[in-house]
């Protein structure tokens, strides 16, 4: 295992979780937590929820990055990362449903939850892979080690 590659990836997928959910919460679904604002705590609440929020990125960051490096540690590839952010989407979306039978959300929201973290999971997934591959060693031409 490559402690150096995986640290910089664990930092880097945590990052675009960070900023993708930001984006993803803050923004884009703005309008939807307005009209469903009823089944979440108080706007003015939520800044002292924000240990627990960033917790739970920086967890499932680290474990989404050691699940695959020790899968993966020779065969890692910005492909195979791919592959691995989308099932791993797929595993972390379940429970979305889940909500949504024993919960009143709107399945519209549910619906965008699981296509923002399919998108997600997958980015991080291709990021991963593109940062965390082996390093490959190639042979130098015989004429660049005569000279």
């Amino acid at each position: 295992m490559n402690a150096k590659r995986l640290a910089l990836a664990c930092l880097s997928v945590f990052l675009l979780v960070f900023v993708y959910d930001f984006v993803l919460h803050t923004i884009i679904l703005k309008t939807d937590y307005v009209v469903t604002g009823f089944l979440w705590r108080p706007q003015d609440e939520m800044g002292s929820y924000f240990g627990s929020l960033l917790f739970g990125q920086i967890e499932l960051s680290l474990a989404f990055c050691l699940i695959y490096a020790f899968l993966s540690d020779t065969r890692a590839s910005i492909r195979r990362g791919l592959v691995y952010g989308l099932l791993a989407g797929l595993l972390l979306c379940g429970p979305n449903f889940i909500t949504f039978a024993v919960q009143p959300f709107p399945l519209d929201l549910i619906v965008k939850w699981t296509i923002g973290r399919l998108i997600q999971t997958s980015l991080a997934g291709l990021l991963l892979g593109a940062i965390y591959r082996p390093v490959i060693l190639r042979k130098m031409p015989a004429e660049a080690m005569a000279a």
